[in-house]
């Protein structure tokens, strides 16, 4: 009987030694990832202050371009009304003023059509000496050319021709 209840007694202590340290480890497992989550809550309350911050230096940053395009456009409209009352005083000034300007272009404009017409009859000119030079280079080569057969006589192949008529 002993030997039964040795045996018997062997595998419950056994199950026991095997579930407690089990049952140990899951708790410590639950009780090490319950802190995590307590730091991921208070990261947030960071995360958030931080967001807000930059919102406000967002809002910040806007107002003060707003602030600062307002400016820009009370600035324009001092200088349109400044010009304005500028142009309005120069108006009769600028009546002469045109005139004289359409007078000066009008007389640039005929100095560049007289400086293109001579530039354009002087190259007619130079084409047309160049074209005298080569006529007179031609007929000089015609006479040499003339002088020369005639001083040398008619050549074997001409007499040849010649003489072949005469018969």
């Amino acid at each position: 009987m002993k030997l039964r209840e040795v045996v018997s007694t062997t595998p419950l202590l056994l199950l026991l030694g095997i579930i407690a340290p089990a049952h140990a480890r899951q708790e410590q497992q639950e009780q090490s990832a319950k802190p995590p989550k307590q730091e991921q809550q208070a990261k947030p309350d960071r995360r958030q202050d931080q967001t807000r911050a930059q919102q406000e230096q967002q809002q910040d940053r806007h107002t003060k371009q707003e602030q600062q395009q307002t400016r820009g456009q009370q600035e324009q409209k001092q200088r349109q009304q400044q010009d304005e009352s500028a142009k309005r005083e120069q108006r009769p000034q600028d009546k002469s003023s045109r005139r004289e300007q359409e007078q000066a272009s009008g007389q640039q404009d005929q100095q560049r059509q007289q400086r293109d017409k001579g530039a354009r009859q002087e190259q007619q000119q130079q084409a047309k000496e160049q074209q005298d030079r080569k006529t007179a280079t031609a007929r000089r080569i015609c006479k040499t050319r003339a002088t020369v057969h005639t001083a040398t006589g008619p050549s074997a192949g001409s007499q040849h021709a010649f003489t072949a008529k005469a018969a």
